[in-house]
């Protein structure tokens, strides 16, 4: 613990700016979130959140808990995704087969690897 009366009180404010960052953030990264879903089920109500979305955004710019990159980007991200623009990402599905079966492979023993005979 500080012994000096002015980092005590330096203590104080900077746990009060901890909170306050904390629920910027936190009410961001929710609001982010309900954008996405609602991305997916309806998009009418999606659009009319954008404004706020980018409200939070820039706020959170402004008392410096993002930076003005990443808000630039995660606004260009939700837009995109929001007016159709952005990949669909699609995950590459490897069909089960006897060539790329994991137990139809030979290899070989640790024996046969290091002694041959």
């Amino acid at each position: 613990m500080a012994n000096i009366k002015s980092q005590m009180k330096r203590i104080k404010t900077n746990e009060k700016a901890r909170m306050r960052n904390r629920k910027i953030r936190s009410d961001l990264r929710t609001n982010i979130k309900k954008i996405e879903t609602l991305i997916e089920t309806e998009i009418k109500q999606a659009q009319e959140m954008l404004p706020t979305i980018y409200k939070k955004i820039d706020k959170a710019v402004s008392k410096g808990i993002i930076h003005q990159n990443k808000a630039n980007r995660l606004k260009s991200n939700i837009s995109k995704k929001v007016n159709g623009n952005a990949p669909i990402k699609q995950e590459a599905k490897l069909e089960k087969t006897e060539e790329n079966s994991v137990n139809n492979k030979i290899r070989p023993t640790y024996r046969s690897y290091f002694y041959q005979y």
